[in-house]
């Protein structure tokens, strides 16, 4: 039920920004850039002539490590020669299979995201060889934006419009924050009532993150970096409105390969009870890339 639960989750996340494989967890809001522009080659920073990277998520137990045939999701990004994510394939075992094909403005601003889903949960009969009857049925939606820019800030409105009779509309609205030296410092989610703040050190880089709620805050994300200025460590404490902070801790660690690009991503989850922390969840993400 939980496992079914975090697909739901995640799922809609991708709705709400598709920045896809650092999705629903504070690796995304550590690149501000991959909340404005999605996760492309150049938002995620990659090195070297990338054409396609594959992200796969296993579970892992309390001691860190991978569980036996837990594999949740295996997805795939497709480049253009700029960089710019062109399709996006999205695979939840047994679960749900989508698609996502992207338009772009002149600015490399996403512009309209076509996704195509294909409803996997449904059990099939392995008895009936007819493959007109095996044919699976796939449900379209589309994804449009809008961008407005006045002096430091950046507007983006976001509609989602699900089925093919284009009934069911969602409307987002996020408003972007940027200093004089054109960094982010600031992001309005105006449907949800939450912001991000981010806190940048002297050299630009990003130390810490807030995300308020109602003008609560919820979580910090504290960011470290080798020598080379690679992130490779972030924690987050998170607590909410009705148990005293901090509530939940998340640690992640990346592992860079010799290009800079990382290959390995674990994410251990504790929640504090009476002041003692447990582990929750974890999981490991591998990246694998076609050059």
């Amino acid at each position: 039920m939980n496992r079914i639960k975090n697909l739901f989750i995640i799922s809609l996340m991708l709705l709400i920004n598709p920045a896809f494989s650092q999705i629903s967890d504070a690796s995304l809001k550590s690149n501000p850039m991959l909340e404005l522009l999605g996760a492309n080659a150049k938002t995620m920073g990659l090195k070297g002539d990338v054409t396609q990277m594959q992200v796969q998520q296993f579970s892992l137990d309390a001691k860190g490590n991978k569980i036996a045939d837990s594999l949740t999701f295996s997805n795939l990004y497709k480049f253009d020669k700029d960089g710019l994510t062109k399709e996006f394939e999205e695979n939840y075992t047994d679960f749900q299979s989508k698609k996502y094909f992207f338009s772009y403005t002149n600015k490399g601003y996403v512009s309209h995201i076509d996704i195509e889903t294909n409803d996997l949960s449904k059990d099939k009969d392995t008895s009936d060889t007819n493959l007109a009857n095996q044919a699976q049925t796939s449900f379209f939606s589309t994804i449009d934006y809008k961008y407005v820019k006045k002096k430091n800030i950046l507007y983006k409105g976001q509609e989602n419009i699900e089925g093919e009779l284009k009934k069911t509309n969602t409307r987002n609205e996020y408003f972007y924050h940027f200093n004089d030296n054109n960094q982010i410092v600031q992001i309005d989610y105006q449907s949800t009532d939450l912001v991000t703040k981010y806190i940048y050190d002297p050299n630009g880089m990003i130390n810490e993150i807030q995300t308020l709620k109602s003008g609560v805050l919820l979580n910090k994300n504290i960011c470290k970096y080798d020598r080379n200025n690679r992130l490779i460590h972030i924690i987050t404490i998170k607590a909410n409105n009705n148990t005293k902070y901090p509530n939940e801790e998340i640690s992640i660690n990346y592992k860079l390969d010799n290009n800079g690009n990382i290959i390995e991503k674990k994410t251990l989850t504790y929640l504090y009870t009476k002041g003692t922390k447990d582990f929750f969840e974890g999981y490991l993400h591998l990246y694998n890339y076609t050059y």
